[in-house]
């Protein structure tokens, strides 16, 4: 293992009144120690988001362990509960990181400097050391066809994304 570096971090056990299951890709309960995709339910957990349909219908699905009509979030986090009810983290199931309190879809950079006619492939990662440096980073291969500067590819990242998703 690596100095400094944590394997597995517990998330505590889900509040009172809330839920924490850990379900398989068919949404089935994963066994005690087998990891899968967190999903919130029970109280404090909300209908959906505001004006976002699309985005609701994706992350608030019918919860099957509920009482009927009820939903559950689903977090897009990977994670294992233990016999005792402790709840660990593990990763993301996407490709999403946090940032300095923001969420970045990494994909979401990349389709949008892919949609630049020069672009050909990209990929999208964080640098940096610790919080205090990380940074989108973004690979870029380009065509032979097209001529582009880093700074007309941030140019076009910026007109599409907030501030905090344009790679350096």
């Amino acid at each position: 293992p690596v100095k400094g570096v944590q394997d597995e971090v517990t998330v505590g056990t889900p509040w009172d009144g809330g839920v924490v299951h850990v379900l398989d890709e068919r949404l089935r309960e994963c066994p005690d120690g087998q990891e899968g995709e967190l999903f919130l339910a029970g109280s404090g957990v909300v209908r959906g988001y505001l004006n976002r349909p699309g985005l609701t219908a994706s992350r608030f699905v019918a919860d099957p362990y509920g009482p009927p009509g009820s939903r559950m979030y689903r977090s897009g986090d990977r994670g294992r509960h233990e016999a005792d009810g402790e709840l660990y983290f593990t990763g993301r199931i996407d490709n999403q990181v946090k940032m300095r309190g923001f969420r970045v879809e990494l994909g979401e950079i990349e389709t949008r400097l892919e949609s630049h006619p020069a672009v050909e492939i990209v990929v999208a990662v964080v640098g940096g050391q610790d919080a205090a440096t990380e940074h989108i980073v973004a690979y870029v291969r380009t065509s032979d066809r097209h001529e582009v500067t880093e700074g007309q590819l941030r140019a076009h990242a910026r007109d599409a994304l907030p501030e905090h998703m344009v790679p350096t």
